[in-house]
């Protein structure tokens, strides 16, 4: 974003570009030096780690970028990813739910929900959320497939199958 550039996270995505994963947090690490009361920083090292495969520490840079500034519909849905790896649904669903109060089409807080929700077993909220998923992104047919998986599994197969009846036309009517 224009406010990372301006603090000097142009180091951070170039690193990021070029592969070089340890300089992209050695770089992310001075920010935060230099910018300690600033939510960027610490979001940019909760996405590295968590890419990292750190959930544990993700989170923890996460919920220091939350506690900075509320208002972040990116810092909550990449919380609600660490949490998520970690096991915790219940919390990532309270961040999800956040970030889409802040950003309401925000399609992947939408679908990492609908996704949670399908795994809980709650199923009808899971198909109302893929529904969302699906207004917002009308030429995936991914979101057809979660609607029709969360129909399925409520023991609705006859509206799975006309749900997924449509999967053709998403795919292929596009001329």
């Amino acid at each position: 974003t224009g406010a990372d550039r301006l603090l000097g996270g142009g180091r951070v995505h170039e690193a990021l570009e070029q592969g070089r994963a340890q300089d992209a947090v050695a770089a992310t690490q001075d920010l935060l030096e230099r910018f300690p009361g600033h939510p960027g920083p610490y979001h940019m090292l909760g996405v590295l780690l968590l890419k990292g495969g750190r959930p544990h520490q993700a989170a923890e840079a996460l919920r220091r970028a939350a506690a900075i500034n509320d208002r972040l519909p990116g810092v909550h849905y990449n919380l609600a990813l660490a949490l998520a790896a970690l096991g915790q649904m219940d919390e990532a669903l309270a961040e999800l739910e956040k970030a889409i109060g802040l950003k309401p089409e925000h399609a992947d807080a939408q679908a990492k929900r609908a996704g949670i929700l399908a795994a809980l077993e709650r199923h009808d909220d899971a198909e109302t959320g893929w529904q969302r998923v699906a207004a917002l992104r009308p030429d995936d047919p991914g979101p057809l497939c979660g609607i029709a998986k969360a129909q399925l599994a409520a023991g609705r197969a006859g509206e799975a199958l006309e749900t997924l009846s449509h999967v053709d036309t998403v795919v292929f009517d596009k001329t």
